[in-house]
């Protein structure tokens, strides 16, 4: 069967009006170093259609503003709605985050494994972004 490009692909359609918000706070600039964890994290693979299970590590120095945990929360979540490739996945939310809260320094990683394969390990940074 002949590939037309349309089966294989990220489509983040399922995330459309959903952004993490700031919180209502602002904060010295550098000085606050925040580490979240999204242990159960899921998206939809464009090559079997199956759960990619995995988790999301951000890091980051926030600039004068730092992420609301329960908007992101809700953000990562809706990923289940979505079909894409985990490099694209953990890319999209790196340049989600980067633009909303522009922090001096950011890095997300997502860890995926699936039963007995390969585990994978993706790292997105502003250093390697610059």
């Amino acid at each position: 069967m002949e590939s037309t490009g349309q089966e294989l692909g990220s489509t983040f359609a399922a995330l459309e009006g959903v952004m993490p918000s700031l919180a209502d706070r602002v904060v010295p600039p550098g000085q606050n170093r925040i580490v979240l964890n999204y242990p159960n994290f899921r998206v939809r693979s464009p090559h079997s259609g199956h759960p990619d299970v995995g988790s999301i590590e951000i890091r980051y120095t926030a600039g004068q503003a730092i992420i609301d945990q329960d908007s992101l929360e809700g953000y990562l979540a809706a990923f289940r709605g979505v079909t894409a490739f985990a490099e694209d996945v953990v890319n999209r939310i790196f340049q989600d985050l980067n633009q909303l809260a522009n922090p001096v320094s950011l890095e997300v990683s997502g860890k995926f494994s699936s039963d007995g394969d390969i585990g994978l390990l993706i790292r997105v940074n502003t250093e390697d972004n610059e």
